[in-house]
């Protein structure tokens, strides 16, 4: 027999890529909570609007919110950098939702509001402000405070040309410029062969920001076996001026 769930399971999600028309749940979320979630749920915020939305089984514990989230994320105005937590009413398929703005800081939500400006000429997500939202962890987010800078991906067929460098590792890498190098050199084990791979930056004006591993990451992933569905460790290494890439277990 089964143990009985919380009455309010919780976990969070960064929005660090692009705004997509789906939304992942974490796995251990899912692998605790699976017989509860159900196929159509709602999504509440802090003013009771509610928005309707599909829960899909997407196979190998992949659960993910689908038709209605890309409604839901253009009413609230949902932007890159910021950071949701949801609370699963166990009982009535609701799921209440608050975002916070790089600052930390819950903003106030409604459709009315179409998102605020915020001072992000450097977006920090400290492992502090993690763990002190005592929930479970999906790694892939969060781009870890170690003595290397160091970030996590889980690879999907959108990486296939390029991939998008997370803003902190970029900064704490020296590569958040204009005036930074144009490549970096990736290492995969075991062979530790080093591998060139431009950089194509776009830095219209504060805060946006986007910095892309461009020519020579598809040959990079081909020739070293990097799997869609896979998350892969990118850990800069000052000492040899590499960022290397790490399997995941």
């Amino acid at each position: 027999m089964g143990r009985k769930p919380k009455s309010r399971p919780s976990f969070y999600k960064v929005i660090f890529n692009e705004l997509t028309n789906h939304l992942r749940l974490p796995h251990v979320f899912v692998q605790k909570y699976r017989e509860n979630l159900p196929k159509s749920a709602k999504l509440r915020i802090s003013s009771g609007e509610t928005w309707n939305v599909e829960l899909e089984d997407m196979g190998d514990e992949e659960f993910c919110f689908t038709r209605g989230w890309t409604k839901f994320s253009a009413d609230i105005g949902l932007k890159m950098w910021e950071f949701l937590v949801f609370y699963f009413n166990v009982g009535n398929s609701t799921f209440d939702v608050s975002v916070y703005g790089p600052s930390g800081c819950e903003r106030q939500i409604s459709t009315r509001d179409k998102g605020s400006d915020s001072d992000e000429d450097e977006v920090v997500l400290l492992s502090q402000d993690v763990t002190s939202i005592n929930h479970n962890i999906d790694p892939q987010l969060v781009a870890q405070e170690e003595a290397h800078p160091q970030f996590q991906i889980y690879l999907k067929p959108h990486h296939r040309s390029r991939l998008t460098i997370h803003k902190k590792f970029a900064l704490a890498a020296g590569l958040a410029s204009r005036k930074s190098r144009k490549a970096v050199v990736l290492q995969y084990p075991p062979d530790q062969r080093c591998w060139p791979v431009l950089l194509d930056h776009d830095f219209p004006k504060l805060p946006y920001f986007r910095l892309d591993m461009a020519r020579g990451w598809p040959e990079f992933m081909k020739k070293n076996g990097l799997k869609f569905m896979k998350t892969y460790l990118f850990e800069y290494i000052p000492d040899k001026n590499v960022i290397e890439v790490k399997l995941v277990n």
